[in-house]
């Protein structure tokens, strides 16, 4: 739990150039953890988790700050080849 501490912090308070840079070792972590208090979801991995936490804009109801429109775009491209990689 405390790597997604440091992912959320980051995440929101993080400059937005090195987003990539600090997340893409942890795309595809398949360590299961669960979000949600006493299991009221299912559990999910970091890698996933991490994922939404850069393709998302609301975490549990917040806001999470908007990444500039090249680096979103970057982001959204890099994702897209890892996820080719990693299906190879």
């Amino acid at each position: 739990y405390i790597r997604c501490v440091g992912f959320l912090y980051l995440r929101y308070a993080g400059e937005p150039e090195r987003v990539w840079e600090w997340f893409q070792p942890y795309l595809y972590d398949d360590e299961p953890f669960q979000v949600y208090a006493k299991g009221t979801k299912p559990e999910t991995t970091i890698g996933e988790w991490v994922r939404s936490l850069l393709t998302e804009m609301n975490y549990h109801g917040t806001l999470l700050p908007r990444l500039p429109v090249q680096i979103e775009r970057n982001v959204k491209v890099q994702l897209l080849q890892a996820e080719q990689n990693e299906e190879r």
